[in-house]
């Protein structure tokens, strides 16, 4: 188990030069990781579908940066309404267009687009 391991225990026992305190999420602490791992996760996606031919540094930032541009200004969001997170934050007033009524409509649009 991720709260359990045996080489975790070992080093927190074994180690006196610091003090080492365990604390487990949900348990001893009141927020969580998720946030951070759901941000990991939608790059780990953009990264997945897309052809790297390098890899470098700048490489890996190049399509970092495009992948961020996307999700921000590019793609609707359903939990948004249809709107990218740039529309949503910009005019948090704005309603969801028509063309992103059905969401079915809004991906088909923006297969063509891309």
């Amino acid at each position: 188990m991720e709260n359990h391991n045996s080489e975790i225990e070992t080093l927190i026992t074994e180690t006196n030069s610091i003090t080492i305190h365990k604390l487990i999420a949900r348990k001893h602490i009141r927020f969580s990781n998720s946030p951070v791992e759901a941000v990991i996760k939608i790059m780990k996606r953009y990264l997945r579908i897309t052809a790297i031919h390098s890899t470098t540094k700048e490489s890996l930032e190049k399509h970092l940066m495009k992948a961020i541009e996307d999700y921000n200004y590019n793609r609707p969001h359903n939990s948004l309404d249809g709107l990218t997170p740039y529309e949503a934050y910009t005019n948090p007033i704005q309603k969801r267009p028509k063309e992103y009524q059905n969401t079915n409509t809004a991906r088909t649009k923006r297969i063509k687009e891309n």
